[in-house]
C-alpha cells in the first residue's frame, strides 16, 4: 500500500513525498497535541532552564491512537517542545556531537572526516525510510486503563473496543502496557504527519527492513540434512531471508517504576545519581515522562510470515538472546551462547518452514548488563581462585566482582514481544526460568509458552560445561536433557588460568594433517588436571597424536599411519636434543627468541616466503625422519649468535648453507668431515641384543 505524508528536508523546508511500503496505521485522526493545559506550571532548578522543554509537546502515554498518545521530541532543534530527557541513538549521540564539532572547527587537528562531518540543524529525510513490513498496531500497544480514564473523561470523544454489549465502566480489558519503546517508533511518519507538516523533528526510534543472513552453521545444517532449502525462507545458496527491526530504548518512567514496585521519583534518583548527574531534568522535570536511555537497544530477526506472530492458530519459535560479543561474533567456547543462538535460529527457521514463524529478540545486554570488562574481570577470577574454574562457584565469582550476579531485569524484556503482538510461543528456546516467568507473568495478560526447548548437550563446549551445570542447579530448566545434583555441581571444572596455550611452532609437510590438529589435541589435554598425566599417545579416528612433554612445552608428532610408537618418541627426543644443542635451553623463550633457526621465515619482494634448507626442514624430509646429527645440522643451519644474527640482518640472508656438507651422506654422519686424527686407533661400542618372552614370574618362556 502506499499513502502520501509529508517529511522535513534538511535542505528544502517542508518535502511532500509519496510514502511507499507498507500502511501501518490506517485511517487516523487529526492530533489532538494541541489541547496543552496552561495552568501545567513547574519550577526549574536547571542552569539551562530556557532552552529545555518550556512547552513541550504533550504525551499520553499508554493511549493506542498516536494522535491522542503524541509524538516523542528528543533531538535539540527545538528545545523548547522537548518532551524527552536524553538523546535520540543512546550513546552513539556523543559521536553525533565529535561530528558537529568538527563541522564547527572546534577540532583543531584534521582526521579526514570532513565531507561527513554534521551542521548542527542537520535534519534527515526520511520519506524513503518508512517500515519494509508492516507491525501492528496491536492491542498490547495501549494501557486499557489510561483508554478508559481518556475515554470517561472526554465523553466518549476517543472511543477504544470493549466486549460487545459491555458497560465501558466494566469492561474487561487485555491489553498489556509497554513501557520501553514507542510502539509507534517505526511509523512516525505515518502517526503525525501534522507535527512533521508544523515543522516538528520527530525521529524514528525503531526501524524496519529485509535482509539475507549467512550463518555458517546454517550451512552445516543444510549439508547435514536438518535443515532443506525451500526457496523462499532458506535459499539454495544457504542464505536465510529475514525481516529485522532495530528498537532505540524509550522509557516511560511512571511504568518502568511500576514495574519494580518501587516510585518514580525513587528511580529517578537513583538514576541521577548513578549517571553522576548526567541528565538533572530526571530530578528537576517531574513533568517530563520519557527517558531517552543511553543503553543498548534491540535487535528483533524475523523468519518467515511477519502477519503469522500475531496469530495465535500458527506456530511461533522464540528465543531472547542477550548479547554476548565474545561467543556470538568472535567464538569464545566458555559459555554457551552462541551455540544456543545458532541452536534458536535453526529451530526458528524449521518452524517457519512449517507454516509459522521465527523470532529472535536480541537485547544488547552484554555480560548480563555488567559490561565486557566486568565479564572479563570475572573470568579472571574464576580461573585464579583456589581449585580453579568450577561450576560451585560460578555465580559467586559474579558476585564478588560486580557486587550482584545479574542486572539484565527480565521484567522489561516482554515489552518487545507485545510490540510484536505475541499472545502464545509454541517453542521457547531457553532455559532461563527469569525470563519465563517475565513472559508468562508479564503485565496484563501473561504470553502462553507451550514448550521449552534446552540447547542440546552436544553442542555445549567443554569449557562451557561449567556454566551449563551452575546455572541448571541454580534452577534453569534443562528439561529431560539436564540433571544437576550437589554432586556433580562440585565436579564439573573448567580451564585453569595456566591452560590457554599457543602453539609456538607448527609444520605441515603434504598436507596430509589439518590445520586444527594442535587445536584438537590441546582440548585433548585439557583433559587432565596435571600435564605429565596426558599420555603419550593419544589416538583419533585419523591420527596417532604422539607426544613429548618438557619444560611445559609439548613436542607433537602427527602420524597418518601404522607405525612403531617408540621410533616417533625417540625422534621426538632426538628433536629435543638438538634444540637445546643449539639453543643452550629448550624453553618457551628460547624457542620463540630463535624462531628463525627453528622455522626460519626470510622476506623477499614482500611476500612471506619458507625456505627449503630450514633445521626442521633437515630434520625431515617431506615428513620423514632423515638427520638428528647435531655436527652434519651445524654445517647445514648455522647456530645462533650475535655476529649471525647481525650478518643476517646487514645481508638480508639466511644462516642457511647453500651447499651440502659432506658428512651429510655419510654412513657415519655424526662425525665431522675432513677430520684428521694422529694415531691409529679405532674404538667400537659392542652391543647385545636378546629377544626374549618372560612371563609375570620371571621364568624365562623363549630366548
Amino acid at each position: 500500500m502506499s499513502a502520501t505524508t509529508t517529511a522535513i528536508n534538511g535542505n528544502n523546508g517542508v518535502k511532500i513525498a509519496p510514502m511507499k511500503k507498507v500502511n501501518t496505521l490506517g485511517k487516523r485522526k487529526k492530533s489532538i497535541d494541541d489541547e496543552f493545559d496552561p495552568n501545567q506550571f513547574y519550577v526549574s532548578l536547571t542552569s539551562h532552564a530556557e532552552q529545555f522543554g518550556v512547552e513541550p509537546v504533550r504525551i499520553r502515554w499508554g493511549q493506542k491512537l498516536p494522535e491522542v498518545r503524541g509524538p516523542i521530541v528528543g533531538t535539540n532543534r527545538h528545545h523548547k517542545y522537548r518532551n524527552a530527557i536524553g538523546a535520540h541513538g543512546g550513546s552513539y549521540c556523543i559521536y553525533r556531537g565529535l561530528a558537529v564539532s568538527i563541522h564547527s572547527g572546534l577540532c583543531s587537528f584534521d582526521i579526514g572526516v570532513a565531507s561527513g562531518a554534521m551542521t548542527k540543524n542537520s535534519v534527515p529525510d526520511l520519506t524513503q525510510t518508512t517500515p519494509a513490513a508492516k507491525i501492528g498496531p496491536h492491542p498490547s500497544w495501549a494501557d486499557p486503563e489510561k483508554v478508559r480514564n481518556l475515554w470517561l473523561s472526554t465523553h466518549g470523544m476517543y472511543p477504544y473496543r470493549i466486549a460487545a454489549n459491555a458497560s465501558p465502566l466494566c469492561a474487561v480489558l487485555s491489553a498489556a502496557q509497554i513501557v520501553t519503546m514507542d510502539p509507534f517508533g517505526h511509523c512516525v511518519l505515518e502517526a503525525f504527519p501534522e507535527h512533521f507538516q508544523k515543522g516538528y523533528d520527530i525521529r524514528p526510534t525503531i526501524a524496519v527492513t529485509k535482509a539475507h543472513m549467512d550463518l555458517p552453521e546454517i550451512q552445516e545444517a543444510v549439508r547435514l540434512g536438518r535443515l532443506k532449502p525451500d526457496g523462499k525462507i532458506l535459499k539454495s545458496s544457504s542464505q536465510l531471508v529475514i525481516t529485522k527491526a532495530a528498537i532505540d530504548p524509550v522509557w516511560y518512567l511512571p511504568g518502568v517504576a511500576k514495574r519494580f514496585n518501587t516510585t518514580e521519583a525513587n528511580l529517578r534518583q537513583q538514576i541521577f545519581q548513578e549517571t553522576n548527574g548526567m541528565y538533572p531534568e530526571l530530578v528537576t522535570r517531574t513533568d517530563l515522562k520519557v527517558f531517552l536511555p543511553p543503553i543498548g537497544g534491540m535487535t528483533i530477526y524475523i523468519f518467515g510470515s511477519v502477519e503469522g506472530i500475531s496469530d495465535p492458530t500458527k506456530k511461533l519459535a522464540v528465543r531472547v538472546h542477550d548479547e554476548c560479543n565474545g561467543s556470538d561474533v568472535f567464538g569464545s567456547d566458555i559459555c554457551t551462547c552462541r551455540p544456543y543462538l545458532a541452536h534458536g535460529i535453526e529451530v526458528c527457521v524449521k518452524t517457519a518452514q512449517e507454516g509459522g514463524t521465527g523470532v529472535i529478540v536480541y537485547f544488547r545486554k552484554e555480560g548480563r548488563a555488567l559490561g565486557e570488562v566486568t565479564k572479563y574481570l570475572v573470568y579472571n577470577l574464576r580461573k585464579r581462585q583456589e581449585g580453579g574454574d568450577s561450576a560451585e562457584e560460578y555465580f559467586n565469582c559474579t558476585q564478588t566482582v560486580a557486587g550482584i550476579q545479574d542486572v539484565r531485569f527480565q521484567a522489561l524484556m516482554p515489552d518487545a514481544l507485545h510490540w510484536l503482538g505475541i499472545t502464545r510461543i509454541d517453542k521457547f528456546v531457553s532455559m532461563s526460568d527469569m525470563k519465563y516467568d517475565a513472559i508468562v507473568k508479564s503485565v496484563r495478560p501473561g504470553i502462553e509458552i507451550v514448550e521449552r526447548i534446552p540447547i542440546p548437550e552436544d553442542l555445549v563446549p567443554e569449557d562451557a560445561k561449567v556454566e551449563i551445570t551452575a546455572k541448571v542447579f541454580a534452577g534453569y530448566n534443562g528439561g529431560s536433557v539436564y540433571k544437576v545434583d550437589e554432586e556433580t555441581l562440585k565436579s564439573v571444572k573448567g580451564r585453569g588460568d595456566n591452560e590457554y596455550d599457543e602453539v609456538i611452532i607448527e609444520k605441515h609437510w603434504r598436507g596430509l594433517t589439518s590445520r586444527n590438529v594442535c587445536d584438537f589435541f590441546m582440548e585433548e589435554v585439557n583433559k587432565y588436571r596435571e600435564r605429565e598425566d596426558v599420555p603419550p599417545i593419544i589416538t583419533t579416528s585419523k591420527y596417532y597424536l604422539v607426544s613429548v612433554f618438557r619444560d611445559d612445552l609439548f613436542v607433537l608428532a602427527v602420524v597418518t599411519n601404522e607405525i612403531s610408537p617408540l621410533f616417533v618418541i625417540e625422534f621426538l627426543h632426538r628433536v629435543l636434543a638438538v634444540f637445546r644443542d643449539y639453543f643452550g635451553n629448550f624453553d618457551e623463550n628460547s624457542m620463540k627468541d630463535n624462531f628463525s633457526t627453528v622455522y626460519q621465515v626470510a622476506k623477499a619482494s614482500s611476500l612471506l616466503s619458507f625456505l627449503s634448507s630450514t633445521l626442521l626442514e633437515e630434520m625431515l624430509d617431506n615428513g620423514y625422519p632423515l638427520t638428528t646429527e647435531p655436527n652434519a645440522l651445524k654445517a647445514m643451519v648455522a647456530p645462533p649468535s650475535t655476529a649471525n644474527r647481525i650478518a643476517a640482518m646487514v645481508s638480508g640472508k639466511s644462516r642457511v648453507s647453500n651447499t651440502l656438507p659432506d658428512g651429510a651422506i655419510s654412513n657415519i654422519p655424526w662425525r665431522k668431515s675432513g677430520v684428521r686424527y694422529t694415531q691409529n686407533e679405532i674404538y667400537f661400542d659392542i652391543v647385545e641384543e636378546i629377544d626374549a618372552i618372560i612371563d609375570v614370574s620371571g621364568r624365562m618362556l623363549s630366548c
